[in-house]
């Protein structure tokens, strides 16, 4: 993107060509606008490389589980064998792995570099990677779903009530496939009353209206 256009710069050169113009908008170039315009777009695209790198940055932990990849094996097979051994063992320290179960990932891994196949031990590994969070857009996630539960309307909710429901907002299915169902029976067989449930206990007295009341009538 810095040396070549993109599909809208594009259409913008290829308007101007015919006829100086884009969507109608008449566009007056000066001389050396080509050459400030080249060199802000090679600015923006680099500053822009550089602050993604920064919020995911190629560490060793990402550089160890990139052994996983099928595509990043050896064509040599001694070169192979000895492939991504030490990585292995680093990523199931940094897990706090046991250490038996870290010897079977090994072994593991040793099958899946010869036959592609991913054994019992060693999807445990891929597991834990599978939900390691790469940045921070779940938590913002987590923090604006609490916005949404938590607000100043219902601010009395325990700390347990709102982790729970945040708990079934995020990761639970959509409402249309929840069989409440099940619940509802759950509620009623613990004593509790459902919404047609005729009104218990004393009547309340019916209250009186003042004299004064006819003012207003």
């Amino acid at each position: 993107m810095k040396e070549g256009s993109g599909q809208t710069l594009k259409k913008f050169w290829a308007s101007y060509d015919i006829d100086g113009s884009y969507k109608g908008v008449k566009v007056i170039k000066n001389e050396g606008d080509d050459a400030k315009f080249t060199n802000f777009r090679c600015q923006f695209f680099q500053a822009l490389h550089d602050n993604t790198s920064q919020r995911f940055p190629y560490t060793d932990f990402i550089t160890a589980a990139r052994v996983l990849c099928k595509e990043t094996l050896p064509a040599d097979p001694l070169q192979k064998a000895l492939y991504g051994d030490s990585d292995i063992a680093m990523l199931c320290k940094s897990f706090n792995i046991s250490s038996t179960l870290a010897a079977d990932i090994l072994l593991d891994f040793a099958v899946f570099k010869r036959t592609g196949e991913v054994g019992k031990a060693l999807n445990v590994l891929m597991d834990l990677l599978a939900v390691l969070p790469i940045s921070s857009a779940e938590c913002k996630r987590g923090f604006s779903q609490m916005n949404l539960i938590h607000t100043s309307d219902r601010n009395r909710l325990l700390t347990d009530t709102v982790s729970d429901l945040m708990m079934i907002c995020i990761n639970g299915p959509p409402l249309r496939s929840c069989n409440a169902i099940k619940y509802v029976l759950s509620w009623l067989k613990s004593g509790r009353h459902g919404a047609l449930y005729k009104a218990t206990g004393v009547c309340r007295k019916t209250e009186e209206a003042p004299t004064s009341t006819l003012l207003f009538a």
